[in-house]
């Protein structure tokens, strides 16, 4: 089975597809920067790329790790991403390489911007299923939960 390689777009109500193929690699988090460009990261590489509005390719940074989920753009220009598959957060200042700030981080997905606090929130999927002792889960007393996630704050 062929992995995603597009981004869509929905201008006035009308789906169209902005990107197609490479560099994309599972796309997953999109977030707009201060110039209005559109940035993405992919959980099948370590690639943040940004496009402009014509959709075309203007920049190609690297988070320090793969598996890429979360994405929060600041003011400044600052990238941070999350790894859901290594755990950790990665921030790309303008002009500088990739540099993990937190690290131990159980499966961080998507992440935002408390500017009040001036810090990221990012909550942990710590997803435990619990099982029938027969195998299966149908009809076991809570079979299928998940335990909720709690946020992390990591301030800046």
């Amino acid at each position: 089975m062929a992995l995603p390689r597009r981004i869509g777009n929905v201008p006035d109500g009308k789906s169209s597809i902005f990107v197609n193929g490479a560099p994309l690699a599972q796309p997953n988090g999109v977030a707009l920067d201060p110039a209005g460009n559109i940035v993405v990261i992919n959980i099948g590489d370590n690639a943040v790329l940004t496009f402009d509005k014509s959709a075309k390719l203007i920049k190609t940074e690297h988070s320090n790790q793969s598996g890429n989920d979360g994405l929060v753009v600041l003011a400044d220009g600052t990238k941070y991403v999350t790894s859901v598959r290594f755990g950790s957060v990665s921030r790309i200042r303008p002009g500088k390489d990739a540099e993990i700030i937190a690290s131990g981080i159980p499966s961080p997905a998507s992440m935002c911007y408390d500017s009040r606090q001036n810090q990221l929130v990012i909550p942990m999927t710590t997803t435990r299923w619990r099982s029938s002792s027969s195998g299966g889960n149908s009809g076991a007393r809570g079979a299928g939960r998940r335990r909720s996630p709690r946020p992390r704050r990591h301030d800046l």
